[in-house]
């Protein structure tokens, strides 16, 4: 599945990330299990969880920089960094920076939804209780 990946920053980020991987693994184990076997359903599941991971990515990459901006140390941030309750306004920002559209300034109200859902699936579904993470 990650060798499908595009070739962008985001596609490269999604095929090296060790704790993305692990999330991608269990959210396609997931749905695999949910559905049916059949050949549609298994290339529909692959792109779901493609799609999924590119979102939790760029989102990443926006949270990234906003902690960049704020908090200027040398320390590393990781994909775990976005899910602590320190750096919650960072986070809160960086959706807010990620749902604006840079030519007209309009909220994407669709795209803020997924990232949320994307969000409350990383936080509910013990995806925290990862021994990676």
């Amino acid at each position: 599945m990650v060798s499908k990946s595009l070739l962008d920053k985001v596609g490269q980020f999604c095929s090296t990330e060790i704790t993305l991987l692990a999330i991608g693994q269990q959210l396609q184990y997931k749905l695999k299990t949910k559905q049916y076997k059949k050949t549609e359903v298994k290339t529909e599941v692959k792109r779901s969880v493609m799609s999924e991971m590119r979102r939790k990515v760029s989102l990443f990459f926006h949270f990234q920089d906003q902690l960049k901006q704020t908090t200027p140390s040398s320390e590393t941030i990781e994909l775990k960094d976005m899910l602590s309750r320190t750096h919650f306004q960072a986070l809160a920002t960086a959706v807010r920076k990620a749902t604006t559209s840079q030519d007209t300034s309009r909220m994407k109200a669709g795209l803020k939804i997924s990232l949320y859902s994307l969000l409350l699936k990383l936080l509910s579904n013990n995806f925290t209780t990862l021994s990676i993470i």
